[in-house]
């Protein structure tokens, strides 16, 4: 039952984000991209398939890009729960960073 909740409860958000960057205009702005990496880790690290998931960074802590912030977030957050979802639990979560972008 719970796990049911939980997976309407993800629809529903789905359905949300998808709805408002449909009729969001794209806002560039400098993003400290550690800070939004650090506070998504943060929100997953207690989510039950993380159970044994070490989180850990290589990003500069003033690592600024320029994007929209609210759809990189969502990009990220997806990226980061799907590693959760589908990694192996006993193996390490990191985020890295690469001078060739």
């Amino acid at each position: 039952m719970k796990t049911s909740i939980n997976q309407l409860d993800m629809t529903i958000l789905q359905i949300i984000q998808f709805y408002k960057n449909q009729n969001t205009s794209v806002d560039f702005e400098d993003i400290n991209l550690y800070a939004i990496v650090d506070s998504i880790f943060k929100l997953y690290q207690h989510h039950p398939k993380a159970k044994g998931t070490e989180f850990t960074t290589n990003l500069e802590a003033l690592e600024i890009i320029n994007s929209d912030h609210y759809r990189l977030t969502i990009i990220l957050k997806n990226l980061i729960s799907d590693a959760i979802k589908y990694s192996d639990a006993k193996k390490e979560l990191k985020k890295s960073r690469s001078k060739h972008l």
